[in-house]
């Protein structure tokens, strides 16, 4: 037997880590009733046991400078995984709730025989599906014949080189732009104006009737392209010059070998609306990654239609009533409860088209250039998101539209200002001809995005995060709860009154206070703009100074401009608000009276500043604004309002 200073000697040495071995006659058959079994390393496999040491509460548990994880300092870095997890939870039980209350309430509004098109419907639209693709083989024609007069003027050229015979040739050629121009543009207005008329008037279904206008405009896109290329393609083959060189990847297929039926059929079947006589292209295709893209389509096509006959359909009927009496309380509530709605459909609808049909496309055509959009879901600005979510139309705008203005010397802020007027008056097209109701909402929405794009500009360029994230946050509450569920409503309203119950005035009223008065007072901003930049008057100064108007005319005008702004702004808010109060129990009379206090704006604005009278005199053409802003206001007060006491 072994002495308890002996095992206490051991164990010690193995709960520190000593390197010393213990003997041999320790190690052979040691065994204690307090300590178990402690062998050597090897074949006795004993266990080993730390020693037991004395606890001190002295520990230093703050030893440096640390900081809370949500305090912003620079080098705090703190991960909000959990959060953005608890708020996937939360966004998926609110939507179970409504997806339960709806079921609770409606019950199954899924119907698969039901439909409210007519066979008319149908008809007209296969035969403006087939129809319409035909004017890009006219613009075809007017390519082929341009190209043939271009390429005698190269032969004839070869055989007289002189001055006057290249003199004769830029007139030709001229002529020739002209000419194929003018024809292009009825080709393109036939393509547009056949359609529309058609879908106005004799396609009652909205959904039927947005395809066709859709193709329409896609068809006029391409016929644009189409021709301003190859008017550019043309003079570089007749005037080549370091200035005309074109790019590289154009060698492979010259004009005017470029212009062939093959050529002009592919660039009608690849998803983009910028013509190139040769795009990159993929080695080979992959019918797998078609046959994915095509599947995920027709699911995402099926699930927009569940959720619109379910959950959107009964919430715009649900709405009607709180429109026609203007309880605004309960249409923001609507708007809200919609904004839901309408998003995860806006995004299943972008997903299905951007990134499954047209990847199925561009994969069978072999199309490279894949980018049909970027991340515009970070934008920190509008102009970022327009820029990012629709590539094809973007590159187009700028390509056809942007671009060609700058480079004749009108200001990016004048040219970006076209962009959008085209953009709006498109918009309206898509929207207000299938709904058969132009009622100028789209419009007013598109215009109100340069105001909106001037104010979250500076702060995309903000180096803190906090300013992309606030910019971030503008775009989705101007995106999710003003854009898209309020023009939705305002639509359908405008729909169930020319085909429903709803008085037609009422969408009259709205039109006049929410979309006329609000592009009025856009058109006051672009005018003040511009007399500012002629009168060279900086900013922030509100106007010129006296001795700068009676130097310069342009200061004056200036002057006269940001005057009728400003008595525009004074009026404006409470013009509406008449407008809106009075047309709840006067539609007919304050839908009137609206418009005409529009059109006397516009007289005032335009005799203000363009008259030429001296002082701004001319703006009395407009002065009876202030007969017709008192008798909606008088509806307003003793025609409304002294029913409420």
């Amino acid at each position: 037997m072994h002495s308890a200073e002996e095992i206490s000697d051991a164990t010690g040495a193995v709960s520190t880590g000593s390197d010393d071995t213990l003997s041999s006659s320790a190690t052979t058959n040691r065994k204690t009733s307090t300590t178990g079994a402690i062998g050597a390393e090897g074949t006795a496999g004993v266990k080993k046991e730390k020693k037991r040491s004395k606890y001190r509460h002295v520990a230093a548990y703050h030893a440096e400078v640390r900081h809370s994880s949500l305090t912003r300092e620079p080098n705090v870095t703190a991960s909000f995984l959990g959060f953005r997890n608890l708020m996937v939870i939360v966004l998926v039980a609110m939507n179970l709730r409504l997806i339960i209350e709806n079921f609770m309430k409606y019950g199954v509004l899924i119907c698969i025989k039901c439909h409210d098109y007519r066979k008319q419907d149908v008809v007209l639209g296969s035969i403006l599906f087939a129809l319409v693709p035909y004017h890009l083989f006219i613009s075809y024609l007017i390519e082929l014949t341009a190209s043939k007069q271009a390429k005698q003027v190269v032969g004839q050229r070869k055989k007289n080189g002189s001055a006057e015979a290249a003199e004769r040739d830029q007139r030709t050629f001229r002529l020739t732009w002209w000419l194929s121009a003018f024809f292009h543009c009825i080709n393109t207005l036939l393509s547009l104006g056949v359609t529309s008329f058609v879908v106005y008037f004799y396609i009652h279904h909205p959904g039927i009737g947005t395809l066709c206008e859709l193709q329409a405009l896609i068809v006029s896109f391409k016929i644009c392209s189409y021709a301003f290329t190859n008017r550019d393609l043309r003079e570089a083959m007749l005037n080549p010059s370091m200035e005309s060189a074109l790019p590289e990847i154009y060698s492979s297929c010259p004009y005017p070998r470029n212009i062939t039926l093959g050529n002009l059929i592919y660039f009608w079947l690849a998803p983009t609306l910028v013509y190139q006589p040769v795009y990159p292209r993929s080695s080979h295709i992959r019918w797998s990654f078609v046959a994915k893209r095509l599947f995920e389509f027709f699911c995402l096509t099926v699930f927009i239609w569940l959720l619109s006959a379910q959950y959107a359909a009964p919430v715009l009927r649900n709405s009607i009533d709180k429109i026609a009496v203007m309880d605004f309380a309960s249409i923001l509530e609507r708007v809200m409860k919609l904004s839901t709605i309408s998003l995860v459909i806006w995004l299943a609808g972008f997903f299905a088209v951007f990134q499954s049909l047209l990847n199925a496309l561009a994969e069978v055509l072999r199309f490279g250039d894949r980018e049909f959009y970027t991340d515009w879901w970070n934008s920190s600005s509008l102009g970022g998101y327009w820029r990012s979510w629709n590539r094809p139309v973007y590159l187009f705008m700028k390509r056809h539209v942007f671009s060609p203005l700058v480079g004749r010397g009108w200001s990016p802020l004048a040219a970006s200002t076209v962009v959008f007027l085209v953009s709006a008056i498109l918009h309206e097209m898509l929207v207000g001809i299938p709904t058969h109701n132009l009622i100028g909402v789209a419009f007013a929405g598109m215009m109100f995005q340069l105001p909106l794009i001037a104010i979250t500009a500076p702060l995309e360029k903000i180096k803190d995060p906090s300013g992309r994230v606030i910019g971030n946050s503008i775009f989705w509450v101007s995106f999710c709860l003003v854009g898209q569920p309020l023009g939705a409503l305002l639509y359908f309203f405008a729909w169930q009154a020319k085909y429903g119950s709803v008085s037609k005035m009422g969408v009259a009223v709205i039109a006049v206070a929410l979309g006329a008065i609000p592009v009025l007072g856009f058109v006051h901003g672009i005018v003040t703009g511009s007399t500012r930049k002629k009168a060279q008057i900086p900013y922030p100064h509100t106007y010129a100074t006296v001795e700068q108007c009676k130097a310069d005319p342009k200061a004056e005008q200036f002057n006269c401009a940001q005057r009728a702004h400003a008595n525009f702004l004074e009026n404006s808010s409470q013009t509406m608000l008449f407008t809106l109060v009075a047309g709840l129990k006067y539609p007919q009379l304050a839908a009137g009276l609206g418009a005409a206090w529009v059109v006397l704006r516009a007289l005032f604005l335009h005799g203000y500043v363009y008259s030429g009278k001296s002082e701004g005199k001319g703006r009395y053409r407009g002065g009876l604004f202030w007969l017709v802003q008192g008798a909606l206001w008088w509806l307003t007060v003793f025609g409304v309002a002294k029913e409420l006491f």
